[in-house]
């Protein structure tokens, strides 16, 4: 359980390799982001589509800083200037539209028969409470559903980017994983928590070095679940 913690220890030692790089990536990710989310209609799926990609560019300076090579904020677009990662990252990133779509789809669903929306043939002018309470459950359905959704991609895209593993195979991959290593992964996702509050007191400016070590945490937790380099055909099921 212990290793939730270290991996976070690791991450902030590779950060402080070269703070400057990583803070800057995040940056151009942030503008990507919100200058795709811009574009109606099509921004979000195609900030979606590319985020795993983006995501690896970040896993991909993580093994480069382990390594004791220069990065560069270029690194963020790796996935894109190499031919034999596009492809597989942007299925990927299909995958994940997918996937989101289909929770979105059973959160719906969950919401309108709890609350019977679809019988109603005008809303309440007030909320009840029996509303109130089902609202609440939709709620924690809908971060159950956005837990496995994580489950299914978190190691999947240090996978595909940085092994070379087919993008349906990494899905099924991470999802072993994470269910084989839950212990370290909830102490990793508490203390997160934690440092997420703390980021926030100084307006938020902490969120631009939490990050950055939260994707370099993500890329030494595959390295210790999957060490090595190991071949894709020899990755456990």
């Amino acid at each position: 359980m212990a290793r939730g913690w270290e991996w976070i220890v690791e991450a902030w030692g590779l950060f402080r390799k070269d703070p400057g790089t990583l803070i800057l990536m995040f940056l151009v990710f942030l503008a990507v982001g919100i200058g795709l989310q811009l574009v109606p209609l099509v921004g979000h799926l195609a900030f979606t589509l590319i985020s795993p990609a983006l995501v690896g560019g970040y896993l991909y300076a993580g093994r480069q800083l382990e390594a004791g090579e220069e990065i560069s904020a270029m690194d963020l677009f790796r996935a894109f200037q190499d031919r034999g990662r596009t492809g597989p990252m942007l299925t990927l990133g299909v995958i994940v539209i997918g996937l989101s779509a289909v929770v979105m789809f059973m959160f719906l669903i969950f919401v309108s028969g709890t609350m019977g929306l679809s019988g109603m043939e005008e809303p309440p002018a007030q909320m009840t409470p029996e509303m109130a309470a089902a609202a609440l459950m939709g709620l924690l359905v809908l971060l159950a559903l956005v837990l496995v959704l994580t489950l299914f991609v978190y190691f999947a895209i240090p996978l595909v980017m940085l092994r070379d593993v087919a993008p349906f195979a990494a899905i099924r991959l991470s999802l072993s994983a994470c269910l084989r290593n839950v212990l370290p992964l909830i102490l990793y996702s508490l203390v997160v928590t934690v440092l997420g509050i703390v980021a926030l007191i100084p307006f938020g400016l902490g969120w631009f070095v939490l990050m950055p070590v939260m994707f370099l945490a993500q890329y030494r937790a595959c390295q210790d679940i999957f060490p090595g380099d190991t071949p894709a055909a020899t990755l456990p099921a």
